[in-house]
């Protein structure tokens, strides 16, 4: 961060690694702003192969944020010359981009997850956890993102908290934390700080974790603090067990998707899950299951002035939808959870 500026660097070019870390975390940090990207086109485009502009577009919108277009050297040169390859990337990028004006009201929606990252995401914090959610997000993990600046929401709907900083939390945050636990919950910490007198178990010998049982849940502590931003991500994701995920997507491969709705609870208003495809190829054979029963879902996708009905089939406890081939982006609808 720098003053009201905060500069992305993501690891390879954005057309390839994703932003939506980054766009969800600014969500967090700057309420209620317009948030804009800023980042270029590979220097390597060029009309034979052009950067994934529509891509970069919808990256950027599905978790929250806009992209401030940026065109490499040959397109904006071709632009104005009446290039037909030109125009075609060009039309490709203004399509998406009307998409997503089009959908609004899914600016609003907000991140759906059981599972919270609770940070200050700054100083000696900020590394570790940037790196947490970038990699989370890869492994397809919805979760919901705390600043620790601000008194910590109610919880309600989560079944996991992943306490990233090392400083133990504040009185206040203490009680809510425990409260938390001993209702059920499970929270994840590099050091212990519950209830004193309180004997440590290891269920499971390929996990470097400490379980203390406290009231009805647990607190995870991992054996040597967190050091490996990668193996946070993979623990938690064990620890939280994919019993618990909200959508899956099978048959991925070059795909990832956003779980969103009117609620951060998924059983609660309308929900939408957003699909990426961060291939220049599209891809086909992709499904899409929820953790609820629905019948059907409204399927949206570039260039279709309505939607159409997608049915579902049962997948127990949720239900399968199968996607038609998808070139950048769909998204699907629900509404009436648990039909």
């Amino acid at each position: 961060m720098n003053g009201d500026t905060a500069l992305a660097g993501p690891t390879g070019i954005p057309w390839v690694n994703s932003n939506a870390w980054f766009s969800l975390l600014a969500r967090e940090l700057a309420p209620g702003k317009t948030l804009w990207l800023d980042f270029d086109p590979p220097a390597s485009s060029n009309l034979l192969h052009p950067a994934a502009y529509a891509l970069a577009v919808a990256d950027s919108r599905a978790y929250g944020s806009r992209w401030i277009v940026s065109l490499d050297d040959e397109l904006r040169a071709a632009l104005p010359k009446g290039n037909v390859q030109a125009k075609g990337v060009w039309e490709k990028l203004c399509e998406a981009a009307a998409f997503f004006e089009e959908h609004k009201e899914w600016q609003a929606f907000k991140s759906q997850g059981i599972l919270a990252i609770v940070s200050d995401f700054r100083g000696d914090n900020a590394y570790l956890s940037g790196e947490v959610l970038n990699l989370l997000n890869r492994r397809q993990v919805q979760f919901r993102i705390i600043e620790r600046a601000r008194t910590l929401p109610a919880l309600e709907g989560l079944k996991a908290i992943l306490w990233l900083d090392h400083e133990a939390p504040g009185a206040e945050e203490h009680a809510q934390l425990l409260a938390f636990v001993q209702q059920g919950g499970l929270v994840i910490a590099a050091a212990y700080w519950g209830t004193p007198h309180v004997t440590p178990t290891k269920k499971d010998p390929s996990l470097q974790y400490r379980l203390y049982n406290v009231g009805k849940g647990q607190i995870a502590v991992a054996e040597e603090g967190f050091q490996d931003p990668y193996q946070v991500a993979v623990d938690t994701h064990l620890l939280v067990s994919r019993r618990n995920d909200l959508v899956r997507l099978y048959n991925p491969e070059t795909t990832n998707c956003h779980s969103s709705g009117e609620s951060v609870s998924p059983h609660k208003g309308k929900r939408l899950v957003q699909v990426l495809n961060y291939s220049s190829e599209p891809v086909a054979s992709v499904a899409l299951w929820v953790n609820d029963k629905m019948e059907s879902a409204r399927f949206w996708q570039f260039g279709a002035a309505e939607a159409r009905n997608l049915q579902g089939r049962p997948a127990s406890p949720g239900t399968e939808f199968d996607l038609p081939t998808l070139s950048v982006c769909c998204a699907l609808e629900f509404e009436g959870t648990n039909l």
